[in-house]
This record gives structure tokens, C-alpha cells and sequence, in this order.
């Protein structure tokens, strides 16, 4: 069966489009959803850290201490220095623990594999050039999803009973 120039270009078209292409635009869109809670988070705990330091600083200068006793200003640094850092453990502890930074370097290296794989595709002049292209697409994918299974397989989700 000998294949058309217009049927290739028509195969490669779909191939990228509908396969490749969608594949990219996933991966795009949660390295940048991963990437944005990582810098919210990681903005957040750098607040917190802020708002330790001052409350800590104020409150060894005396602030808002009267002769005998703290005011309420006085009490507030104190409550601010002590529980602040709790607070910021936390933040971090779900920033930790949730991996964002992680999962948004393997969305964007999965996108860049197959941003590579498309152009490779678009490249292909052959039937059989785009049936290579197909298998090590397929592979790149399966090996990535073969991956995040085996990560998060031990990545347990731990309940306070």
C-alpha cells in the first residue's frame, strides 16, 4: 500500500494535534499550577518568618513593656514570637510534603520530551519515520506515568486518628 505525501503530512497533523500536543498543553498547565502553590507557599512561610523576626526583635527591645507588666501590644509580640514559627512549620510542612516544587520540574521536563518528540514527528517524511516516532513517544509517556505510580505509591497520606 504506498501512502500519499498529503496522507503523511495529514497523519503527522492529527499525531501532533490530538496526541502530542494535548500531552503538552497537561503538562504546561500543572507545572504551572504546581509552580504557582510552591511560590505561594514558599511566600507565605518567608511572611511568617518576617513576622516572627519583628515580633521577636520588638519584644527584646521592651516594646509594649510597662515597669512590672506587658501591655496588650506587649502580650501580642509575645503570642506573635511564640506562635508564629508553629504556624510557619506548618506552611512548610505541607510545602514539604505536598512535593509542589518536585512535580512542577517533572511537568516541565515531561512538556520539553515532548516538545522535542513533536518536532521530531513534524520532521518525519515517512510512514515508517512516524511510526518510530509514535513508539518513543509512547514510551517516554509510559515510562513517566510508570514513574509518578511508583513515587506516589509510597507516598502515603497520613491521618491523625
Amino acid at each position: 500500500m504506498r501512502t500519499a505525501p498529503s496522507d503523511v503530512h495529514l497523519l503527522k497533523q492529527y499525531l501532533c494535534r490530538h496526541w502530542i500536543r494535548s500531552q503538552i498543553d497537561y503538562h504546561r498547565r500543572a507545572a504551572r499550577r504546581q509552580g504557582a502553590w510552591e511560590t505561594r507557599l514558599y511566600l507565605v512561610t518567608s511572611i511568617i518568618f518576617g513576622i516572627t523576626l519583628i515580633a521577636a526583635v520588638l519584644h527584646m527591645l521592651g516594646t509594649g513593656q510597662d515597669a512590672d507588666r506587658d501591655s496588650t501590644w506587649g502580650l501580642l509580640l509575645i503570642v506573635l514570637s511564640i506562635g508564629m514559627p508553629t504556624l510557619g512549620a506548618a506552611v512548610h510542612g505541607i510545602r514539604t510534603q505536598a512535593q509542589f516544587r518536585q512535580h512542577c520540574q517533572r511537568y516541565r521536563r515531561m512538556a520539553q520530551l515532548l516538545a522535542d518528540l513533536e518536532t521530531t514527528l513534524q520532521e518525519a517524511r515517512t510512514l515508517e519515520r512516524i511510526r518510530e516516532v509514535a513508539i518513543e513517544t509512547e514510551r517516554v509517556m509510559r515510562e513517566e506515568t510508570s514513574a509518578w505510580f511508583g513515587v506516589m505509591r509510597f507516598h502515603d497520606i497520613e491521618l491523625i486518628s
